[in-house]
């Protein structure tokens, strides 16, 4: 099959969460149940729509939305609350805060 710039364009990004989900499967750090490959799909189309409508909106909050509902979705799949913590506190740099 020949490259399609818009059906592949998200794939290697997609393709580098999955294998990091996986490491992380295989290490005990997500849920058994867990499915890395839907994991990252799920994590992509979250940030290509928040993306998307931060564009359209020209205002960055639907991405800084989709980003919060894309971690706390993966943070679901951590196998302990400690788990949880680090993954979010490490992830991308991010910075979290509270919402008390």
């Amino acid at each position: 099959m020949q490259y399609n710039r818009r059906r592949d364009a998200g794939r290697p990004w997609e393709g580098y969460l999955a294998r990091g989900l996986e490491r992380m499967w295989a290490r005990g750090e997500l849920a058994p149940a867990a499915d890395p490959a839907t994991l990252a799909a799920t994590t992509l189309a979250s940030i290509q729509g928040g993306l998307l409508l931060t564009q359209t909106r020209r205002s960055a909050r639907p991405l800084r939305l989709a980003l919060d509902a894309a971690l706390a979705y993966l943070r679901s799949f951590a196998t302990t609350p400690e788990k949880q913590y680090e993954s979010a506190a490490t992830a991308g740099g991010a910075t979290i805060r509270s919402r008390g």
